[in-house]
């Protein structure tokens, strides 16, 4: 037996949430902010700095992927070296950190790039199979088939973070509008941001509705089973049969949820940098970070684990 508990599902897509549905067959789930309105499209909870949050893969996920992947492994290195997902770029971080004279940072051994290099070929190939959804959006997109939503600004910016600082609130001068198909290009479009930048506007947080996603999309890319089961409530229980996996779905492994946790540190304590929230001694930051960690995550971080962590927003 499987079970699954029914989710409310968000009313709006993002571009690589609905590449997930493509090819994962998986839904967003709504998130309602202090407005009481979905956080994900009001401007309120936006201009408080709600966060779209980030997609970590389950063990079942590579297997649904046709990806074949050492779960244990993958997250263990993953962990041990945060945001390194390449080779090349442990190896520059690494090189800066010892010339700058930094403890603890000697030769690169050879198991330390064994590890960086197999997160890196796991990745790249998630991220081909992934490339297929973002093909097919974006060909639906540029034929007029699937509409595109998004905030929009007469101001051109070169990132986001710029973009989201210059931003003027004020409702009356914000609009959600439509999307022409003439408005996109690859080159143009951030997809981690949600960001399209034409010749003479931008848009952020673009989005599809979900019903109009399912209209063009009504069934994922991956592999479906046929099943029987009995719905109580909110809740579904499923007779598992051939082609099922036992993984659990509704639960992260530990290792995945460390690693969210981190992300999730580390985008706060940048922010408070460029906010100018910082004090000027590290163990100040490293002992303020722990606190939060301790009562916003409930996550128990040691003092050596947070200096790693945030070791690159002293640099």
């Amino acid at each position: 037996m499987k079970y699954y508990r029914e989710l409310d599902i968000s009313k709006v897509s993002f571009f690589e949430e609905s590449v997930l549905w493509l090819i994962l067959g998986e839904l967003p789930e709504a998130f309602y902010g202090e407005s009481g309105e979905e956080a994900r499209t009001n401007l309120e909870d936006i201009q408080n700095e709600h966060s779209l949050g980030s997609n970590f893969f389950e063990e079942n996920d590579y297997e649904v992927l046709g990806v074949e992947v050492n779960f244990k492994r993958y997250n263990l290195a993953a962990y041990d070296y945060p945001g390194f997902s390449t080779v090349a770029g442990f190896r520059e971080h690494y090189s800066r950190m010892k010339n700058s004279g930094h403890v603890g940072f000697g030769d690169i051994s050879d198991s330390e790039l064994a590890e960086v290099e197999y997160v890196e070929t796991i990745d790249q190939l998630v991220a081909a199979k992934l490339d297929v959804g973002r093909i097919k959006l974006l060909d639906q997109l540029l034929c007029s088939n699937l509409t595109a939503y998004g905030f929009i600004s007469y101001k051109q910016h070169s990132d986001e973070d710029e973009y989201f600082d210059s931003i003027d609130w004020d409702p009356e001068k914000i609009e959600l509008s439509q999307i022409p198909a003439s408005d996109w290009s690859i080159n143009g479009f951030d997809q981690n941001a949600d960001v399209l930048l034409t010749n003479d506007k931008s848009y952020f947080r673009v989005h599809f509705n979900t019903g109009d996603l399912l209209k063009v999309f009504p069934d994922p890319l991956c592999k479906g089973h046929v099943a029987t089961g009995k719905v109580h409530g909110r809740s579904l229980i499923l007779d598992v049969g051939p082609g099922f996996s036992n993984t659990n779905r509704s639960s992260l492994s530990k290792r995945t949820a460390k690693n969210k946790n981190i992300r999730v540190l580390t985008k706060e304590f940048s922010r408070r940098k460029k906010a100018g929230e910082l004090g000027k001694k590290r163990e100040a930051v490293y002992a303020e970070a722990i606190e939060w960690a301790d009562n916003i995550l409930d996550w128990n971080v040691s003092r050596t684990s947070v200096q790693r962590y945030l070791e690159k927003i002293f640099e």
